[in-house]
């Protein structure tokens, strides 16, 4: 009797133990095989023949419409003739009775909409958004010239290849434009990626696909704020009369390259202004300041003479100790100190250009110019420093006064800068 109990025992623990082996794999395998909601059906990996393939199960409310089916064989068979990178092949599969499959081809294969809640930093790494646009537009404009429309580019709608994160369509809209109530046929969260007068008139034309793309941009921003650059874009992509909106998918993309390329540009400038600020500001600083002299004025003499001393040949100038000169040989003088300053002023002016020029090539080039403003900054300070330096030496040298030689060399500097300036905007144009 022990022994049989032990042996029951036994058994019940084995095959506890089996069933709980078959539930881990169970589990692991939903865990890798994650079900996907599209707007058509559930998407999932199954085992077919030995090897993993990608199942799309319909929704039982559109097996049971029998013109969507006719209309799916038809697409099925469209679909074959299509050439596109960006288009999945499909095959109808009615291996369950109760059940209407779609087979896609082979391959990794992930909903935007998991990408997304998977990976949301994904929308801020460079490039991405619009690689995705442009990528949806070429396959876009290659479906509208077989007279076929997408409609509904809803994150659920599309289909991201692992990997490559390349963008995939599968089933496209315009099909099925028989429906009578396409918010019923694309559900809730889907319908809002349809333009107006697809359903309200069950039309369709390429800026259709302009409105829904637009949506699909205004989407991928939805958790954080927009960029400037792209708001016009989204708001003549969405607009409601389909005369105002972008009139292909390629007008839409090309739109948001220019304003991305012209944000780039003000930036650019804006930071070439600052940088010229800051220089300005470090020469300014750099200049030596001119020492503030206090003259005190002599107190005026009120004794001019009586007629006495008058009539005696009282002279007031005498008197306060200025010597008396010929008119004629003042005015010489004067001539000749004019003559001497314009010399030396001429002088000072050739050789402060001459070596500012040298000095000034040192910073006003293409390296410094591209260079992080802290180094241009450190640069900019030596090189002030030295035409100061140069400035008070040949000042002195040509007997100018500081306030003089500082106000030839800022215009000298000010011009040799601005002639640099135009001369490498003139080579990077080119």
């Amino acid at each position: 009797m022990y022994f049989c109990t032990k042996i029951a025992n036994l058994t019940y623990k084995n095959s506890q133990i089996a069933v709980n082996y078959e539930e881990l794999l169970e589990s692991r395998n939903g865990a890798s095989m994650k079900k996907m909601n599209m707007p058509f059906g559930v998407l999932y990996k199954t085992m077919i023949d030995g090897s993993y393939a990608n199942m799309l199960d319909l929704r039982e409310d559109l097996i049971d419409n029998l013109r969507f089916c006719d209309a799916l064989k038809s697409e099925c068979e469209q679909v074959k003739s299509l050439n596109n990178q960006h288009q999945l092949h499909f095959r109808i599969s009615t291996d369950s009775p109760n059940r209407l499959s779609l087979v896609t081809e082979a391959g990794n294969y992930m909903t935007l909409e998991r990408l997304l809640a998977d990976s949301p930093a994904m929308v801020a790494e460079k490039d991405f958004v619009e690689h995705l646009l442009a990528d949806l537009a070429e396959v876009t404009t290659y479906l509208n010239e077989q007279n076929i429309f997408h409609l509904c580019f809803s994150p659920s709608n599309i289909l991201v290849r692992k990997g490559k994160l390349s963008p995939m369509l599968l089933l496209h809209g315009s099909p099925y434009l028989f429906q009578s109530d396409l918010q019923t046929f694309y559900g809730q969260e889907a319908i809002t990626f349809v333009a107006p007068e697809v359903l309200e008139k069950g039309a369709a034309d390429s800026r259709s696909e302009v409105y829904s793309l637009g949506k699909l941009l205004e989407e991928l921003y939805r958790d954080s704020d927009v960029p400037f650059e792209y708001k016009q874009v989204i708001k003549k992509a969405t607009d409601n009369d389909p005369q105002k909106r972008y009139q292909t998918a390629s007008q839409l993309v090309s739109a948001m390259r220019s304003r991305r390329t012209l944000r780039s540009s003000l930036i650019m400038g804006a930071a070439a202004v600052v940088v010229a600020l800051l220089c300005m500001y470090v020469y300014f600083e750099f200049l030596p300041k001119p020492e503030v002299v206090e003259f005190v004025e002599p107190a005026l003499d009120t004794h001019i003479g009586t007629e006495e001393e008058f009539a005696e040949g009282y002279d007031p100038m005498m008197d306060l100790g200025v010597p008396q000169r010929d008119s004629s040989n003042i005015r010489v003088n004067e001539k000749k100190i004019k003559e001497y300053e314009a010399k030396a002023e001429q002088i000072f002016r050739k050789r402060y250009a001459e070596q500012a020029e040298r000095i000034l090539s040192k910073i006003y080039d293409n390296d410094h110019m591209n260079d992080t403003e802290k180094n241009f900054l450190v640069a900019s300070s030596s090189v002030m420093e030295e035409l100061t330096k140069l400035q008070i030496d040949l000042g002195s040298k040509a007997g100018l006064s500081d306030a003089k030689s500082q106000r030839i060399a800022s215009e000298i500097i000010e011009k040799i800068s601005n002639a640099k300036k135009a001369e490498i905007k003139s080579n990077n144009k080119e």
